[in-house]
């Protein structure tokens, strides 16, 4: 997102659907002129191969928020999306659902790449599900003190989200992680977390630690 370049597009409803919480301020701040919707997917799905889009599990389900700087007609891309099969919604405001999606994506995900599991194999475990919870613990507790207003309870209910995906479910950062890509989602689920922790004073020890182990397991793999 950072390396974002497309061409001037005045007009054009864009839908962010990357995993993260930054990404409609990161698209807004280049394509100002541009409709962006503050938005997250729900979908078990990852890079095959150049071109290939693997989707397993359930249908996916899109949610999205409103662009607050402009005065879009919000009935004309409510009215399209509504007539794909994919499951759409369009809320007042999406930061709890985009934060919730992350709660769960970002700790299930750095642990199956710290560790090379499933998504059953992690909650088959004491251990794993209690570090995972942990993590979810800890940006829960930066996000509520930089204003988003979610439930304490949320960092359980990560086990909740996983129990709609397939048990052989291996995130997108494992896969990336595992395969030996130079580009993947470490940053993305890491970097956010720091920088606001550090914004309101909290050290986010948890996600600290276990991005060290995984940039140390991406130096052995190049070694």
């Amino acid at each position: 997102l950072e390396d974002l370049q497309v061409p001037y597009l005045k007009g054009t409803v864009i839908i962010p659907l990357m995993n993260g919480v930054e990404n409609a301020r990161i698209v807004s701040n280049r394509l100002n002129e541009s409709v962006v919707l503050p938005a997250c997917v729900y979908v078990a799905s990852h890079v095959k191969g150049p071109g290939v889009i693997e989707h397993k599990g359930a249908d996916g389900r899109i949610i999205c928020g409103i662009d607050e700087q402009t005065n879009y007609d919000y009935s004309r891309i409510s009215n399209f999306l509504s007539q794909s099969p994919v499951s759409f919604e369009l809320l007042p405001d999406a930061s709890i659902p985009i934060w919730k999606k992350f709660l769960f994506i970002a700790s299930f995900g750095l642990m199956t790449a710290r560790f090379n599991i499933t998504f059953g194999e992690l909650c088959a475990s004491q251990s794993y599900k209690e570090r995972a919870q942990a993590i979810a613990g800890e940006i829960l507790e930066i996000a509520i003190a930089n204003g988003v207003n979610l439930e304490t309870s949320e960092a359980r209910q990560i086990f909740d989200v996983a129990g709609a995906f397939p048990s052989t479910t291996r995130s997108s950062l494992q896969l990336d992680i595992h395969s030996g890509k130079d580009k993947n989602e470490l940053d993305l689920f890491t970097d956010p977390i720091i920088r606001f922790g550090r914004a309101v004073g909290i050290r986010a020890r948890e996600v600290e630690s276990i991005r060290a182990e995984i940039l140390a397991l991406n130096q052995r793999s190049v070694l």
